[in-house]
């Protein structure tokens, strides 16, 4: 027979260690929502939880595929979190646009708006100086290869491909039933990527052959 103190013990353990886990897991998902650390919460997240085998990060590689969506890109190693490029992709409508705005001069490209749109069946890719008296130039997209190839870049499909997500090993975790995070690793980077249910909202790419690691926050 059990005695009164150990049956004691033992229903204090049903509670408690519940109680624990919940608050653990709140408090992850607290932090991925304002913004902390996301190397140091992953760090914890794979430290504490096993990685769910069911997950797949297709879920944002593949199926995430919105008529319109904005990335916007920041170093994290910028304590303002101030964004340095904007890329807004907009398929609402007959004629799909891709709008990249560099509020600083990127590898060799200046700052200002640059967009790949259509006019009368020819596709252009058109760029304008933040100087507000500065014309817009327009090119076709043959003339200007690098700059459209550029603005594409930006997109989440490429940005996604090129940090490795749809060839490297992922693994996935989920917390609180809602907030999936993945994390992978590939040759040039560490990767981490959270989201609420089938919608991303960070990535956070932590270089290891450059000084810049990104922040890409995703809305629709």
């Amino acid at each position: 027979m059990m005695s009164e103190q150990r049956k004691r013990i033992f229903k204090d353990a049903l509670f408690i260690i519940p109680f624990l886990l919940v608050v653990t897991v709140l408090s992850l998902g607290l932090m991925f929502l304002t913004g902390r650390d996301a190397k140091a919460i992953m760090q914890l997240v794979t430290e504490n939880f096993n990685s769910n085998q069911d997950m797949s990060v297709s879920v944002y590689t593949e199926s995430f595929a919105p008529k319109k969506y904005t990335l916007k890109y920041s170093e994290i190693s910028d304590s303002e979190n101030e964004p340095y490029a904007v890329y807004v992709l907009n398929k609402k409508g007959d004629d799909p646009t891709e709008t990249l705005t560099l509020s600083k001069q990127c590898d060799g490209f200046e700052a200002g708006v640059y967009k790949i749109e259509w006019f009368h069946q020819e596709q252009y890719v058109t760029f304008t100086p933040l100087d507000y008296d500065a014309q817009t130039v327009s090119y076709q997209v043959a003339e200007q290869p690098f700059m459209y190839e550029y603005v594409k870049s930006y997109s989440w499909d490429n940005l996604l491909s090129t940090s490795g997500a749809t060839y490297e090993v992922v693994k996935g975790y989920k917390l609180l039933g809602f907030i999936s995070a993945f994390t992978w690793d590939s040759e040039t980077s560490q990767n981490i990527l959270w989201g609420l249910g089938g919608n991303p909202q960070e990535l956070y790419i932590y270089s290891n052959v450059a000084e810049q690691s990104k922040k890409i926050a995703v809305s629709k």
